[in-house]
């Protein structure tokens, strides 16, 4: 697994919580996604009609100020992909925007 870290910047309080949170979120699906693109389209390319199912589970743990973000993104019935993060920097310091590995 991968770990990206956001800094908290102006919104390190809890009141900035909702939308990082869904800033986080937004960007760990569209990264599996955009990763994991040729399998996902193979996978659609072969399925009968065309159709296929895509989900993204997400999960949370530990608190605001110290926040791992959980992804797990799954398509069709056996295949899937995961992706790990910190909400924010642990020590609540700025981090340039971007992933850390």
């Amino acid at each position: 697994m991968r770990a990206a870290v956001i800094g908290a910047g102006a919104e390190g309080t809890a009141n900035g919580l909702g939308p990082r949170l869904a800033r986080k979120i937004e960007a760990m699906v569209g990264g599996l996604i955009e990763s994991h693109f040729p399998e996902i389209e193979e996978t659609w390319d072969k399925a009968e009609d065309g159709k296929m199912s895509l989900s993204a589970k997400v999960s949370i743990e530990g608190s605001p100020r110290k926040a791992v973000v959980g992804v797990k993104l799954s398509w069709s019935q056996k295949l899937e992909a995961e992706v790990e993060g910190f909400l924010d920097d642990p020590d609540q310091r700025q981090l340039p925007m971007g992933e850390n590995a």
